[in-house]
């Protein structure tokens, strides 16, 4: 197994259980059109075959008004190898969703209104 900092750098597998509860999480946004979208560093190498290591994540779930997930089976998801990919993976995902329901707009995790794209 390889495991990779968030800059994409290897370290030991040791190093890795070490930040993976607090570095994880790169971003989480609640959309009132019943999706959760979340994108974290996963820390482990998730290419399978050629390429560079996909390290971060990004999964769309439905949720219910309250933001309360309702299934874990995700409805979008993609891997990326830097923080940079995964974070513009993360607001394509989310303009994606909420073009399928334009009436509404994406709320971030404390709250805040956001139209799409990182304008948060």
């Amino acid at each position: 197994m390889s495991y990779y900092n968030r800059a994409g750098k290897p370290i030991s597998s040791d190093e890795w259980s070490a930040r993976l509860r607090s570095e994880q999480r790169v971003a989480a946004t609640y959309l009132p059109c019943g999706h959760w979208v979340s994108t974290v560093w996963l820390g482990l190498n998730h290419q399978f075959g050629d390429g560079p290591p996909l390290i971060f994540e990004t999964m769309a779930f439905p949720c219910d008004v309250s933001g309360e997930i309702t299934s874990w089976r995700e409805v979008e998801s993609d891997r990326y190898s830097t923080e940079d990919e995964a974070t513009a993976g993360h607001w394509k995902i989310v303009d994606r969703l909420c073009e399928s329901d334009a009436t509404v707009g994406a709320v971030d995790p404390v709250g805040e209104k956001v139209t799409s794209g990182p304008r948060a």
